[in-house]
């Protein structure tokens, strides 16, 4: 299995946030993912979020154990599915992921792109 990735969600918005925690409580995903909540209540998270460029929250951002970023996207409640999604086809193609080595592109819908993987392959 992929090795533990860590997941920051600043999921703050009433109707994400709930949808959030149901993903973060899915027991496939915990097998493989660490997930952590930032608030940006603290300077630090303050300074990660205008580094990473984040422009909205609440947002997801996705590392792999060496601290590389897989992916980074918007996370509000219309969102939910294309992360399930794309949570699930990082750990289905991760040797392709790992060959990447920088953040994967979405299509128009959000859905994740992973170079040599046809669209739609994923579970």
């Amino acid at each position: 299995p992929l090795p533990p990735s860590s997941c920051v969600c600043s999921a703050c918005l009433q109707s994400a946030y709930p949808a959030m925690c149901r993903i973060v409580d899915d027991k496939e995903l915990k097998k493989h993912y660490v997930f952590a909540k930032a608030s940006l209540e603290h300077d630090e998270v303050k300074d990660w979020v205008k580094a990473e460029g984040i422009r909205g929250i609440p947002h997801l951002s996705l590392y792999d154990s060496t601290g590389v970023k897989l992916l980074g996207m918007g996370a509000s409640f219309k969102k939910m599915e294309p992360i399930k999604f794309n949570l699930r086809a990082v750990v289905q193609h991760k040797d392709a992921v790992k060959q990447r080595q920088q953040p994967l592109d979405l299509d128009p819908n959000s859905f994740v792109l992973i170079p040599g993987v046809p669209v739609g392959a994923s579970t």
